[in-house]
C-alpha cells in the first residue's frame, strides 16, 4: 500500500511508485521513475509545476 503522498518529497513519490507499483510489472515504468527520483535537474523542473 502506498503512503499518503502529501508528506513525501517528489523524489520519494517517484521512488515509491517504482518500487511498489511498477516493480515486476514493467521494467520501463520501474526504471523511469527511479531515474527521475535520482536526477536533481528533473526534480527541480518538476518542482516548478503547479500542484494537481
Amino acid at each position: 500500500m502506498l503512503r499518503e503522498h502529501s508528506d513525501m518529497t517528489t523524489a520519494a513519490k517517484y521512488a515509491e511508485f517504482a518500487v511498489h507499483e511498477a516493480h515486476g510489472v514493467s521494467s520501463t515504468y520501474e526504471g523511469l521513475p527511479l531515474a527521475v527520483s535520482r536526477d536533481d535537474e528533473v526534480l527541480a523542473l518538476l518542482g516548478t509545476l503547479p500542484p494537481i
